[in-house]
This record gives structure tokens, C-alpha cells and sequence, in this order.
């Protein structure tokens, strides 16, 4: 009898501390959800700072609880905090496609691209082992929209845009000098693991010339272009 006693008040201790503990998580995760309700809302954050200022003493969990004790402004929290992460999903949802938009863009011209870059790309410094484009190179307007015609494409300065809308390229308006966008160069807007890039480029072409080549190309053509002026 006393070990079926002694089993029997050792079960409801147990039961009791995992009451208790049930109890503070749930405390902690009312604290949480209060916090979250602050983090998105500035109104009511300057409401329970002023809250805060008019009671002194206590402390800051406390005063969470007893400023959404008040439960019209609860309600109205939650359903500001409802609508902000709705508008943050349908902003995130419209990134994704605008993301997607380009880079299915992309694929149809980053070979050219990337050919035309591949002399300015260097070794990573972060993994010597993987190269990359510096976000200082540059090459000039014109000499890509020259390598475009060469290449064969048509409507060029239409294309020209096209690349600059869909982030293929960057420009300097002040000095039309371009280098790789986004959209080819940040591993955060790759649909795919399969996507190309610089690195895997190179590794598969090689560099398309040096430095040197490529900005002696870049003197000649602007040359040419001087001398039909």
C-alpha cells in the first residue's frame, strides 16, 4: 500500500510540474504573440510606450499584458497584424513573379552576356575556387549594343532595354557604362540549381579573352564609332 501511495503522489507531482510548465509557455507565448503585434504596428507601439510611461514600477511583460487586457484593441491588433502579413504575402508573391518574369528573360540571352563579361570576371573572394563579376566592371553602352548587331540580334536598342527592365544589365545613367544585373548575378533570383551563372560559364568556355584583349576591343570600336562622327 505505501509504494502504490508513494506512486500514486509521485504521478501527481509529476502532473503538477508539467501543469506549471504548460502554464509559462503559454504565458511566454501570449508574451510573444504580444510582441509580434507591436513589431508590425508603429501606432501601437507609441500607445504602449506611452502606456508604459504612466506606469511606472512594473515590468515590461507585465505591462504587455495589461495594456492588451484591453480587448477591443486586441482584436484590432490582431487584425492589423492579419491584413500587414496578407499585404506582405501578396508583395512577396508578386516579387516571385517579377523575379521569375526575368529570369525566364534572361535565359535566352545570358550565354551572350556572360561571354561578353567573362574577361572582367575574377576569382571569388570568398571561395578561390569559383569566379565572379565584380560589381566595377564595366563596359560601355555602346560597345554591347555593337557586339548585339554583330551578333545578329534585331531591334537592338529595344533589346538593349529589355535587358536594362529585366535587370540583365545595369547602367549608369551618368556615364552609360553597364555592368551584369541582378538578375544574373544574385543566387536569390535563380529559379533553379540547373541556372546558369558566370562561374559555371567559365568552367564550361573558359574566358572568352583576357582583360587586355577585351579593352583593346573596347578602344578600337570606340575608335571606329569617333571616326564615323
Amino acid at each position: 500500500m505505501e509504494t502504490l501511495a508513494a506512486i500514486g503522489f509521485i504521478a501527481i507531482f509529476a502532473a503538477c510540474i508539467y501543469l506549471l510548465i504548460s502554464m509559462e509557455r503559454k504565458k511566454e507565448d501570449k508574451i510573444n504573440h504580444y510582441k509580434e503585434l507591436l513589431s508590425c504596428n508603429s501606432d501601437l507601439r507609441e500607445d504602449f510606450n506611452n502606456f508604459r510611461a504612466t506606469h511606472d514600477g512594473i515590468t515590461y511583460e507585465k505591462a504587455l499584458r495589461m495594456f492588451f487586457a484591453d480587448t477591443e484593441r486586441l482584436n484590432e491588433a490582431v487584425q492589423y497584424k492579419q491584413h500587414s502579413d496578407y499585404i506582405h504575402y501578396l508583395s512577396e508573391e508578386s516579387v516571385k513573379k517579377s523575379i521569375t518574369i526575368m529570369r525566364v528573360f534572361g535565359y535566352q540571352y545570358e550565354e551572350f552576356l556572360f561571354s561578353l563579361y567573362s574577361p572582367l570576371a575574377q576569382k571569388s573572394n570568398y571561395d578561390s575556387s569559383t569566379w565572379d563579376v565584380p560589381y566595377d566592371a564595366l563596359l560601355p553602352e555602346y560597345y554591347i549594343i555593337d557586339k548585339m548587331k554583330e551578333a545578329g540580334y534585331s531591334n537592338v536598342y529595344e533589346l538593349f532595354q529589355d535587358f536594362l527592365k529585366n535587370e540583365l544589365l545595369s547602367r549608369d545613367r551618368a556615364t552609360h557604362q553597364c555592368t551584369l544585373g541582378t538578375t544574373l548575378t544574385l543566387y536569390a533570383t535563380y529559379l533553379s540549381k540547373e541556372d546558369n551563372n558566370i562561374d559555371k560559364w567559365i568552367k564550361k568556355h573558359g574566358q572568352s579573352s583576357t582583360k587586355e584583349e577585351l579593352m583593346r576591343d573596347v578602344a578600337r570600336m570606340k575608335a571606329t564609332r569617333n571616326s564615323l562622327t
